[in-house]
């Protein structure tokens, strides 16, 4: 994980490092530094994955919501059918 939160850091802006006074460098933060990265990190992270569970999830309800659709026009279509025999 060490070095995927590496690569986040390096994929901050350096004006941004600058400004808030960190390195350049992940390899130079102190420990207190690397530990707001990595919790940044895992915060980033776990907001992608609740995004795309949120997607998945939105998507598998609009296909039950077109299944149900399907099978109320085949139980209405049946409906009539059984009245007209």
């Amino acid at each position: 994980m060490n070095d995927n939160v590496e690569q986040f850091y390096n994929s901050i802006p350096w004006r941004v490092k600058e400004g808030a006074q960190f390195p350049a460098n992940f390899c130079s933060m102190n420990p207190e530094q690397r530990r707001l990265v990595t919790c940044l990190y895992e915060f980033e992270n776990t907001d992608n994955n609740k995004q795309s569970r949120l997607q998945d999830i939105s998507s598998d309800a609009h296909l039950i919501a077109e299944e149900a659709k399907t099978v109320a026009n085949e139980l209405a279509e049946l409906c009539e059918n059984l009245k007209k025999v």
